[in-house]
């Protein structure tokens, strides 16, 4: 998980948890209700595609946009955040931690101050955000 580094600041409600971490040079925001990992970037996608038909996504704002595009991320050599979701009028960065558990086959596990990620296929837990 080289790449991934904590950062500041955090948030909750009554059914999710998100808080913020350094991707690279952006900021992204960890989100437990988030399906899909999600950038306004282009720039930081690799292997920009199009969806035949453009899937329809609620961003947390609750408004609904068509998104066209989708890419990949490469964390490390090891890790590629694959499929990322292009959506360019959206100001933020969202890594799903849904996506990214059953990616690694591992668990989130939510502090008061952290969220660290942590199984058997990680070699030892990992900090993907910092409040």
């Amino acid at each position: 998980m080289a790449g991934i580094v904590t950062y500041v600041s955090g948030a909750y409600d009554s059914k999710f948890f998100s808080c913020l971490c350094k991707l690279k040079s952006s900021t992204w925001i960890s989100d437990s209700g988030a399906s899909d990992h999600m950038s306004y970037d282009f720039e930081a996608l690799d292997d920009l595609q199009f969806f035949k038909q453009p899937r329809s996504v609620t961003l947390p704002n609750g408004y609904k946009v068509l998104v066209h595009q989708y890419g990949k991320l490469h964390l490390s050599n090891d890790l590629v955040l694959n499929p990322l979701l292009l959506v360019p009028h959206f100001e933020y960065n969202l890594l799903a931690i849904e996506s990214l558990t059953r990616q690694l086959h591992c668990e989130a596990v939510f502090t008061e101050e952290l969220c660290v990620l942590q199984g058997p296929s990680l070699k030892r837990p990992v900090a993907v955000g910092k409040e």
